[in-house]
């Protein structure tokens, strides 16, 4: 499901048992809010497993562990 056609050519990366991260390079700020839009809406189809999708954009280099820190308190 993860790997559904409009997150393809982004970097996905397990960082858990069950937790994964979307790394969306050179994504401007308006398509990463439709990207976790998206998989927000993904995550609740009835019938499909759900899950729950936190996210956090950065254009200032910010330090990755941070991001990571920042997306799960959003989730």
């Amino acid at each position: 499901m993860i790997t559904t056609s409009f997150i393809q050519d982004m970097e996905i990366y397990r960082v858990g048992g069950d937790e994964f991260l979307v790394i969306a390079a050179d994504t401007g700020r308006d398509e990463f809010d439709a990207l976790f839009r998206q998989l927000e809406t993904l995550s609740s189809v009835p019938g499909e497993p759900a899950f729950a999708v936190g996210s956090y954009y950065d254009d200032t280099g910010m330090d990755i562990a941070k991001i990571l820190q920042i997306a799960d308190k959003n989730m």
